[in-house]
């Protein structure tokens, strides 16, 4: 039996599975949750067009966090080190990297995704 994980958002409630409301792809600015956990778009009140994206990368920055025991990005630079496609090496070899954690490829590939800034 596979494993099936459902991801809720209760500071912004939506009904995705309402086939008109995703019809419809309108833009929306969020402006509230936990900064440190928000994607870059939402600190910078831009519309977000994908809300699924925006719910992917609050649960990468939650995967980092417990692997890593911090944070992926500070808050003075999370625009230039997400859009950096090394963020994550450099992150593992930083003296940030205080646990010396080291990663598969396969799991640094998928938290690159993750935390990817559109």
């Amino acid at each position: 039996m596979p494993i099936e994980f459902k991801l809720a958002d209760f500071g912004v409630s939506r009904d995705l599975s309402n086939k008109a409301h995703l019809s419809q792809r309108e833009n929306v600015v969020y402006h509230r949750g936990t900064p440190r956990y928000m994607a870059p778009e939402q600190n910078v009140n831009k519309a977000v067009k994908d809300v699924y994206k925006v719910e992917v990368f609050s649960l990468g920055v939650v995967m980092f966090k417990l692997l890593f025991k911090a944070f992926p990005f500070t808050m003075d630079s999370m625009h230039e080190e997400g859009r950096n496609p090394r963020f994550l090496e450099q992150f593992m070899d930083s003296e940030r990297n205080i646990h010396r954690v080291r990663l598969s490829p396969e799991c640094t590939e998928l938290l690159k995704r993750m935390l990817a800034y559109n």
